[in-house]
């Protein structure tokens, strides 16, 4: 069980706070289908907003070296949910940069070195 979950970040975002939705929020088993995961995360992202109309994230782990099966599916769901906030550990590339500034997605770097920002146009 992970301790990030919808009600976790829920609450932190109404207590002024912004709160990231881990890759395996809310789940109590583990699955290795890509889709999958970022099914479960879809439904934690509804979840949020059930309970809160404040901003959240959600983290994004791009693999560096070698195949990453787990991010664009991610992506995806975090851009027709549209989440308004990226963490991300590492140095996304410049594609995943340009796509999070149009998709309107404010960006954090927690973990890793980054000069680089995104915010959301108004």
């Amino acid at each position: 069980m992970w301790l990030t979950d919808a009600k976790l970040a829920a609450a932190v975002s109404e207590a002024g706070g912004l709160e990231s939705l881990g890759p395996n929020a809310g789940q109590t088993s583990v699955t290795r289908d890509p889709g999958e995961t970022a099914e479960r995360m879809r439904q934690e992202i509804r979840k949020v907003r059930e309970l809160t109309d404040k901003p959240f994230s959600v983290n994004v782990l791009p693999i560096q070296n070698g195949e990453d099966i787990y991010t664009p599916p991610m992506l995806k769901v975090i851009y027709e949910e549209k989440v308004p906030v990226v963490t991300f550990v590492g140095e996304p590339d410049e594609k995943m940069f340009s796509d999070f500034k149009e998709h309107g997605i404010r960006t954090e770097n927690r973990y890793g070195k980054s000069d680089r920002t995104c915010s959301r146009k108004k």
